[in-house]
């Protein structure tokens, strides 16, 4: 049982990760599109109507499951003895996370991350 929740708790991981790659993305895109506005001196018209671009729907939108994703990894990291954690590895799709590291650690430098 123990190991479908390393399993789904290394997807989240892995979905997490992704997330804020997404995020950053986003935020690229909006500071070119605001960059564009700006020298052609055009406002953003769906902003002008509804108070918030597309971008920054999407943003907010992103945060939001990133938010989401941090509650999940915190649950199931939170029922998971600590002997069953698992290592995250390249090959379950984290990248950048030393294999000895225990999983709470994981989360949490995902969370400092995030901040």
């Amino acid at each position: 049982m123990s190991s479908v929740r390393q399993q789904v708790l290394l997807q989240t991981l892995a979905t997490r990760q992704n997330a804020e790659k997404l995020l950053a993305s986003l935020l690229r895109a909006q500071a070119e599109c605001d960059q564009q506005l700006q020298k052609e001196q055009r406002s953003d018209a769906m902003k002008s109507v509804t108070g918030a671009s597309s971008l920054d729907r999407a943003i907010a939108s992103t945060r939001r499951m990133i938010e989401q994703l941090d509650r999940s990894v915190e649950q199931v990291a939170k029922d998971l003895p600590c002997d069953d954690a698992p290592a995250a590895t390249e090959s379950a799709g984290i990248d950048d996370v030393p294999s000895n590291y225990n999983l709470r650690v994981v989360v949490a430098t995902a969370r400092a991350a995030a901040r």
